[in-house]
C-alpha cells in the first residue's frame, strides 16, 4: 500500500511546531498548493489575543473587518468574559461566542 508522502502524525507536528501558517508555506514550497486549501478547512489553531498577528487574525474565516482593530485595542486580554463584554459591544452573542471559538488568552 502506498503511504503518503506527508503522513498525519507528521503533519500534527508540523502543525504543534510552525502553526497552520508555516505548515501551510512549506507546502506550498513543494508544490502542495491543493493540500493547503484542504488543509484550511478541517484545522484551525486558536489563536493569542495577546499576541497574535494581523495575518493570524486574517486567517479567521468570514472576520468582521472591524474585529482586527478591536482584538488589539484591548490589549492585554485577561478572561474570556472581558472579551465577551468587549467584542459584544460590535458583534451580537453569537458572533462573540463564535469568535471565541478561534481564540486562546495566555
Amino acid at each position: 500500500m502506498h503511504e503518503p508522502a506527508v503522513t498525519l502524525r507528521r503533519l500534527l507536528a508540523w502543525l504543534l511546531l510552525l502553526g497552520l501558517a508555516g505548515v501551510a508555506t512549506e507546502l506550498m514550497l513543494v508544490g502542495h498548493a491543493t493540500e493547503v486549501n484542504r488543509l484550511k478547512q478541517y484545522v484551525f489553531i486558536p489563536l493569542d489575543l495577546n499576541t497574535a498577528t494581523d495575518d493570524a487574525f486574517k486567517t479567521i474565516p468570514n472576520l468582521p473587518a472591524a474585529m482586527l482593530r478591536e482584538f488589539k485595542e484591548y490589549r492585554p486580554w485577561k478572561t474570556k468574559a472581558q472579551f465577551e463584554k468587549e467584542i459584544g459591544k460590535y458583534v451580537g452573542p453569537q458572533e462573540t461566542a463564535r469568535l471565541w471559538r478561534f481564540m486562546v488568552i495566555k
